[in-house]
């Protein structure tokens, strides 16, 4: 994350930055003791260079739940060029969660966050005509909303890609692909022991269904083309644009997210 999404996640927090310079001193403090890592993000204009902080292994010392993430995990390596836009996406996001719980004036409750491809999930497609693989979400939440369990799959698009595959070899690329196997995943969710762990963690069930949160951080043509895409998928899969969740008083109550059908809901509908 950079300062200002620290700052923005720390609301949910029990002492919230009240400011900038305070969240910088304490992450540089971190990065003097080993504990996070920092980049420079790459700058397209003039003005000071901001830069990305992330995780080291030495702070499994102190997080117990990271130590059980593989010594090549993303979250411990610096973010290659080409991807920075996504990574920045994906940590506006989970900064937004972490904003929006703290003033849910206590609807909501967070129980667990990850980020991009720290879950890994195996899935059986064959029945939709594509090959066992993996449910990667580009982000995981778990929260109590309402007094009912929320497991929220995050898919951030940043890019065009193709939507519609006309030839069998773009399938596997494909975003109607990615849906697919996100709803043989439904099929399989109740055998799926990691997401059991997670949940047992904080002396809960998995819950029976799941929401796949497709986000766009580009134009709203990008995102009607994407949601006509998904027409298939009728309630469980959500769409937003990013600037309208960081406009937004809450992603979480509010009804910011649009169904394939183009019904209007918030996640707590």
């Amino acid at each position: 994350m950079t300062v200002r999404q620290v700052v923005t996640a720390s609301r949910g927090f029990e002492r919230p930055y009240g400011s900038l310079s305070v969240a910088r001193a304490d992450l540089l403090a971190l990065v003097r003791e080993g504990l996070l890592q920092r980049q420079e993000i790459p700058r397209v204009g003039p003005g000071e260079c901001e830069r990305l902080y992330f995780l080291s292994r030495r702070a499994g010392r102190v997080v117990p739940e990271l130590r059980d993430l593989p010594k090549g995990a993303a979250a411990f390596r610096p973010v290659p060029l080409t991807q920075f836009e996504h990574a920045m996406g994906v940590a506006s996001f989970l900064s937004l969660v972490h904003r929006d719980v703290a003033g849910s004036q206590g609807r909501a409750r967070l129980l667990r966050a990850l980020g991009d491809r720290q879950l890994r999930i195996p899935v059986d497609a064959r029945v939709y005509g594509l090959e066992n693989g993996f449910v990667i979400p580009d982000g995981t939440v778990l929260l109590e909303l309402d007094g009912q369990l929320q497991l929220l799959f995050l898919e951030l698009m940043n890019r065009g890609g193709v939507i519609r595959p006309g030839i069998p070899a773009s399938i596997a690329r494909s975003f109607a692909a990615k849906l697919w196997r996100y709803k043989a995943l439904v099929k399989s969710l109740g055998n799926c022991g990691v997401l059991r762990s997670l949940f047992r963690e904080h002396g809960r069930e998995l819950p029976p269904g799941f929401r796949v949160l497709v986000v766009s951080t580009r134009g709203a043509d990008h995102l009607e083309h994407l949601r006509q895409a998904a027409g298939d998928f009728r309630t469980m899969v959500y769409f937003a644009r990013l600037v309208s969740l960081e406009t937004s008083s809450s992603m979480l109550t509010e009804g910011v997210w649009r169904l394939p059908s183009g019904l209007v809901r918030g996640i707590s509908d």
